[in-house]
């Protein structure tokens, strides 16, 4: 569709010049007023036209030769107060009539398959030494089928609980009648008028939902808007073990179907296979996503069946089948026993010796020991740690200060982790490097050393020996004096009087064994461990600690020379 220009006659007026041609005071009046005069010429106002059409239409100026530039911008487009530029739907073609007097400016804009978003007002503008000349609006307004705004949305919805939907198309032209349509039926008779409503009571099936929107150019069909109706979801699928410890087992599951409902919580069942305990079924709860859980509060190297179920707002889902898995060997749950400190003057080093703590099938092979110690003097604390192999069951450690105090804990090491630290020993090395010690406070239960116990059992056997030979000598002295008595006579005939200087128990310790409730086949086996208390003499304490000292001691041996021994004493 095109504008006509039209060309109303001019009236008389002066043409003024340039304001750099003259300076003159009265060209400059004309000039004036020439410029209030210009206007575009009048071309079509409105414009109906279907949608994708074209639309052509012009806008058309006359322009004094006097107030035409050459670097002049020429006709430009504008709608809604923006300036269109050439786009691939708009076309823009100019082009000038000039005579002696006068320029006639032409352009004309072309819209090609115009969209409803073309719908509005434009203008021509043109700008004539800095002075805007705006032409009338030309309104361009579409026609056709219905537009729809809104159309039967996807809805999930609680089963026969009621919802609405809505549908809503425009023109032009107006108005616009509205049918719904149910699973492709029609659902009322008489058309609403646009924006429709439909109010549905309930549903327990999924069901499609559509409209029509009718005008006087036709009517155009919605898309369909499928909703569903919420239920149970399916049981979870493809459940995975991510991670095992000794005492946990992560899981993972895929979920299964939601039945429209996003699911908001997942219950995990955890049972053991072989059962060891009275707690026949473990339940752990957990929100998702994320779909995985980490089971925790396991028995280490033990078989349990796992399986989960989750639930939306309507409820829970069957179960998953059971799946089987096991924990790994844990870290060890007692620590190292009988754990003791010696120092050797020689090497200038701290020996540790420590017993191996009873390790069940659970904490599975002993991979080694962790060995802390600290030393402690006026300058402040040091802190060290070392390794022992899976062997050993001693340690040797520098002495790194004197008159310091160095404590030491020592902890087993299987795959499962380290065990828990013994308590600490502490030791004393003054500036002379003489020692003093605290033995452990876990003692080995039935493991001690077996020259430890030989010595104490020694030494408490000679007690009782030397207990029992000095009863003897005392029961004997009275015999030996009471009848001495019976044979004095008061009329100064001879008598016999005799008084034991010493006495000799050559079987002191075969009697104080047998005291002791000692077997004669056991006292023929500790024959070469038993020794007589005066070969055995005491110096200095070596180390005191809860259930005794250890002592410095001398041994002598009929047959070679003293040995240097160390003696257990107890409380």
């Amino acid at each position: 569709l095109s504008a006509e220009s039209h060309h109303p006659e001019r009236s008389a007026a002066a043409v003024g010049l340039w304001p750099h041609q003259s300076t003159k005071q009265p060209r400059e009046e004309p000039f004036a007023s020439s410029l209030g005069e210009i206007k575009f010429n009048p071309t079509v106002r409105h414009i109906v036209i279907n949608e994708h059409k074209d639309v052509t239409f012009n806008c058309s100026i006359k322009v004094p030769q006097l107030l035409v530039r050459l670097d002049a911008p020429s006709i430009s487009l504008w709608k809604d107060g923006r300036e269109l530029h050439a786009l691939d739907r708009i076309v823009t073609s100019q082009f000038e009539i000039s005579d002696e007097e006068e320029v006639v400016m032409t352009s004309t804009f072309s819209i090609f398959a115009v969209q409803r978003s073309d719908n509005g007002s434009y203008v021509c503008k043109l700008n004539i030494s800095g002075t805007e000349v705006v032409s009338d609006p030309i309104s361009v307004q579409l026609e056709g089928l219905p537009h729809f705004i809104r159309q039967p949305e996807k809805l999930n919805v609680t089963k026969n609980s009621p919802f609405n939907l809505t549908c809503q198309a425009v023109g032009p032209p107006e108005p616009v009648e509205i049918y719904w349509f149910r699973n492709n039926i029609q659902v009322n008779e008489k058309p609403h008028i646009s924006p429709s409503v439909l109010t549905v009571p309930g549903l327990n099936e999924t069901t499609l939902f559509s409209c029509e929107a009718h005008n006087s150019k036709g009517l155009t069909a919605s898309n369909p808007g499928q909703v569903n109706v919420k239920g149970i979801p399916s049981a979870p699928a493809s459940m995975h073990v991510l991670n095992r410890t000794g005492h946990g087992i992560a899981i993972s599951w895929e979920p299964g179907f939601d039945a429209f409902s996003a699911l908001n919580s997942c219950s995990v069942q955890v049972k053991e296979s072989v059962p060891q305990s009275n707690i026949s079924l473990l339940v752990f709860n957990t929100s998702v996503p994320p779909h995985v859980y980490h089971i925790q509060h396991l028995r280490p190297m033990a078989d349990y069946n796992i399986r989960v179920s989750c639930a939306n707002e309507v409820g829970w889902s069957v179960f998953s089948p059971w799946i089987t898995a096991s924990t790994t060997e844990g870290a060890p749950t007692t620590p190292p026993l009988n754990v003791t400190v010696s120092f050797n003057e020689s090497s200038s080093s701290l020996e540790i010796r420590w017993v191996k703590p009873p390790l069940g099938r659970i904490h599975g092979e002993l991979q080694g020991y962790h060995i802390w110690y600290r030393w402690q003097n006026s300058k402040g604390l040091q802190n060290v740690s070392a390794e022992a192999q899976q062997n050993a069951s001693v340690a040797v450690l520098p002495v790194v200060a004197t008159n310091a105090t160095c404590s030491v804990r020592v902890a087993a090491v299987t795959k499962g982790g380290v065990g828990p630290f013994s308590s600490p020993v502490e030791v004393f090395i003054p500036d002379s490097g003489l020692i003093t010690s605290a033995p452990s406070s876990t003692p080995a239960s039935g493991n001690a050393d077996s020259f430890v116990v030989a010595l104490g059992f020694i030494c408490g056997t000679i007690a009782v020996g030397l207990i029992l030979c000095l009863s003897v000598v005392i029961q004997k002295r009275c015999v030996e004096t009471k009848y001495g008595n019976a044979f004095s006579r008061n009329n100064s005939e001879l008598a016999v009087n005799y008084t034991a200087k010493k006495s000799y128990c050559r079987r002191a310790i075969e009697l104080t064994l047998g005291s002791l409730g000692v077997s004669s086949e056991l006292q023929q086996k500790l024959q070469d461990v038993v020794v007589d208390r005066n070969a055995l003499s005491l110096g200095k304490v070596l180390g005191e600690g809860e259930f005794g000292s250890v002592m410095e001691g001398r041994l002598s041996r009929p047959e070679g020379t003293p040995q240097k021994v160390a003696v257990k004493t107890m409380k």
